[in-house]
């Protein structure tokens, strides 16, 4: 399975980081498209992608989970 950079992946609609905006309002709407702090956001995920897959790899697991 090839590799996909997480900033080209689709990001999903009911995101996590929205909670906050639809406990103030049951109707928020992402209007989409990024940020600053999207692209810290972003960069910051992909440094912790990469550091969990090496330290997975170390103990002998591969990307999707499974025990070499």
């Amino acid at each position: 399975m090839a590799a996909t950079e997480h900033r080209e992946r689709g990001h999903h609609p009911l995101s996590p980081s929205n909670y906050p905006k639809w406990e103030l309002c049951a109707l928020f709407k992402n209007r989409g498209g990024t940020s600053e702090a999207a692209e810290r956001g972003t960069q910051r995920h992909e440094v912790f992608e990469k550091n969990v897959e090496e330290r997975n790899k170390g103990l002998g697991y591969d990307k999707e989970g499974n025990k070499s």
